[in-house]
């Protein structure tokens, strides 16, 4: 399941690389103009390093309290890299069987079978793009 997702990993895989995001709340940014020259250009400066690592490891792990802008700057870095994005977000809602699979009894006629259906996170993984 995680070879669809992270396919660049084998069986030694290396950790990723992990970036903290500061405590700035998002509020304190938003009356700036987020789309202004000057802030392109400092994003770009900004997350340049951040862009080098994702292409040698292939994944990395944005960390921070809620509020402090980690999927704004993954928004930022994909588009960066001409990519695109989609998301999930994990529940308290959500049990095992219905986020990664589980088994689901069917009744058909007088029989009753457990086909394993499989959960949001992996049809989630199984719609990306295989990359290289």
């Amino acid at each position: 399941m995680l070879k669809i997702a992270f396919p660049n990993t084998g069986s030694n895989p290396q950790p990723p690389a992990m970036l903290e995001i500061p405590k700035v709340l998002y509020q304190q940014i938003i009356g700036e103009d987020l789309t202004s020259e000057e802030n392109k250009i400092d994003t770009v400066t900004e997350h340049s390093q951040t862009i080098d690592i994702l292409k040698r490891k292939k994944n990395i792990i944005l960390y921070g309290p809620p509020g402090t802008g980690k999927t704004f700057t993954a928004k930022i870095i994909a588009k960066q890299m001409n990519g695109v994005t989609k998301s999930v977000t994990f529940h308290q809602s959500y049990g095992y069987e219905e986020f990664i699979e589980g088994i689901r009894p069917q009744s058909t006629g007088n029989a009753i079978t457990y086909p394993v259906k499989p959960g949001v996170f992996k049809k989630f993984c199984q719609s990306l793009p295989i990359m290289n």
